[in-house]
């Protein structure tokens, strides 16, 4: 089957996979994050390699959602709570914005199946990324560490979020209802 990133057959996925790997990647180095921004442009439409998805597209079958399977797949892939958490909600995230932890954990936990059913047909290049270091300027802060200090570490995260998002042509300076605090206390374990 082939894969694509639009139902007008106007992309293959995998050119569209490296074409927002390199955007993200470029624009991201301005600010110390290409690994980030590669990482997330090769996850981000993760979901799309679902035969059921193409089938959506192509077909106008039911809707099926893709965003989700990229955050999921990072969640199965990392121990590192704090990596994890920011790939979870930029990638799952890159088309609705932010969500409240519960709709976003939901979103999550449902999606196993879906990450199955994508990765079958993923090129294994594209599923074997490391998971980034931090730059330096976005270590998070231990656990123990004082409030402010960890206040600032997640209003870094969330401009992260925001910066690497425009490279995916999204607009994450909309509503700020969007932007809730409780989306960074997500964690599936």
């Amino acid at each position: 089957m082939d894969f694509y990133a639009d139902g007008n057959k106007s992309q293959k996925l995998i050119t569209h996979i490296e074409g927002v790997r390199n955007n993200a990647s470029l624009f991201s180095k301005e600010f110390g994050c290409e690994a980030w921004g590669a990482l997330l442009g090769d996850w981000h439409d993760l979901g799309k390699f679902m035969e059921a998805f193409q089938r959506y597209m192509l077909e106008d079958e039911l809707r099926i959602e893709h965003a989700v399977v990229g955050g999921r797949y990072a969640t199965d892939q990392f121990d590192d709570s704090y990596r994890r958490l920011a790939l979870q909600f930029t990638i799952t995230c890159h088309h609705t914005g932010l969500q409240n932890s519960e709709a976003l954990r939901r979103r999550l936990v449902n999606a196993a199946q879906l990450v199955r059913d994508a990765i079958k047909n993923a090129p294994n290049d594209l599923l074997d990324r490391k998971l980034p270091e931090w730059p330096e300027w976005l270590i998070p802060p231990e656990r123990t560490a004082e409030k402010k200090k960890k206040n600032e570490w997640k209003r870094s995260l969330i401009t992260l979020k925001k910066v690497i998002l425009r490279s995916l042509d999204f607009d994450p300076w909309g509503p700020k209802k969007m932007y809730q605090k409780s989306l960074l206390r997500i964690d599936l374990n």
